[in-house]
């Protein structure tokens, strides 16, 4: 019988640990596409200054993503949404030159354990997830002349 509910408080445990990872991807993807929708208005030229004036948008479209499950915004114990820009080299066809920056999410919580901890399992530790999105800026050059 204790066998029994080991085995049934893991599996319950495991389910969690299953739902909260598809929140938190939901968490990485919102995270990373506001970062890169917000690119243009932002007005930053550096990838540092991209990462700091676009962090609040990611963080608020997280927590938006997972209806505040994990508290990123607040600054919740053990969370945490890390954002990274890379600007690739603009590259002109036919008059037009498109840049694109590329913007990686990372997000991570605790993973809590209900009844496995009972069981002694020890399973605690922390969930994380990354995306990536891409923000192309499209530049039209005219030239003057024959």
């Amino acid at each position: 019988m204790p066998m029994l509910l080991a085995v049934t408080g893991l599996s319950v445990d495991v389910g969690y640990w299953y739902q909260n990872q598809t929140a938190l991807q939901s968490a990485a993807d919102a995270g990373a596409m506001a970062a890169a929708m917000n690119d243009a208005r932002l007005g930053q030229t550096t990838d540092d200054t991209k990462v700091s004036a676009a962090l609040p948008y990611a963080k608020a479209m997280a927590d938006a993503a997972t209806s505040q499950q994990f508290g990123f915004v607040s600054g919740a114990p053990g969370t945490s949404v890390t954002l990274t820009a890379n600007t690739g080299t603009a590259q002109t066809v036919n008059s037009k030159s498109v840049a694109t920056t590329t913007y990686t999410a990372t997000v991570s919580a605790p993973r809590p354990v209900f009844f496995s901890a009972v069981g002694g399992a020890g399973l605690q530790g922390f969930l994380g997830r990354h995306a990536k999105r891409q923000r192309h800026r499209l530049h039209r050059y005219h030239h003057i002349g024959h």
